[in-house]
C-alpha cells in the first residue's frame, strides 16, 4: 500500500518511538494520528516518500502532521480538489498556498482556492 500511516506504526504512540526519537509533539496524540491519516487519504505519496528516505526524526514527523492539519482544514474549501491534483502531481510549490489559505480559514474566511479569476489563477479568492 502507497503512503499508509500504518508504515510508521500502529498507532502515534509508535511514530513518537521510532520515528520521533522519543519525542511528543505539543499536540494531543489523537490530532497527530489523524492528521497522517488526512495524509494517507489525500496525499499519500508524501508518506511514501517520507517513509522511504530512510530518515527519521521529530522535524520530519511534525513537518507531515503540520501538512495533514493543513490539509483537513482546506479540504471542503472550493477548488480544493485542483490543490490535491498539483499535489499529487509533484507540485509542491503548493504547500504555501494551503498554510496561506488554513491562516485565512484560521481567520473566519472561507478562500476560494486554485479557481480562475479575470484569466489568472490566483492562491486564494476571498
Amino acid at each position: 500500500m502507497i503512503g499508509s500511516r500504518q508504515s510508521f506504526g500502529n498507532n502515534w504512540t509508535d511514530v513518537v518511538a521510532a520515528w520521533c526519537l522519543g519525542q511528543s509533539l505539543s499536540l494531543p496524540d489523537e490530532t497527530a494520528w489523524e492528521a497522517l491519516g488526512v495524509l494517507e487519504q489525500l496525499w499519500p505519496e508524501y508518506l511514501d516518500k517520507l517513509f522511504n528516505r530512510g530518515i527519521r526524526g521529530w522535524t520530519l514527523i511534525a513537518d507531515a502532521v503540520d501538512i495533514g492539519l493543513a490539509l483537513a482544514t482546506c479540504q471542503k474549501l472550493k477548488g480544493f480538489e485542483g490543490i490535491q491534483k498539483r499535489l499529487r502531481g509533484g507540485d509542491q510549490d503548493v504547500l504555501p498556498e494551503i498554510r496561506f489559505a488554513t491562516a485565512l480559514v484560521g481567520l473566519g474566511y472561507e478562500p476560494i482556492l486554485d479557481e480562475p479569476y479575470n484569466g489568472h489563477r490566483l492562491d486564494a479568492l476571498i
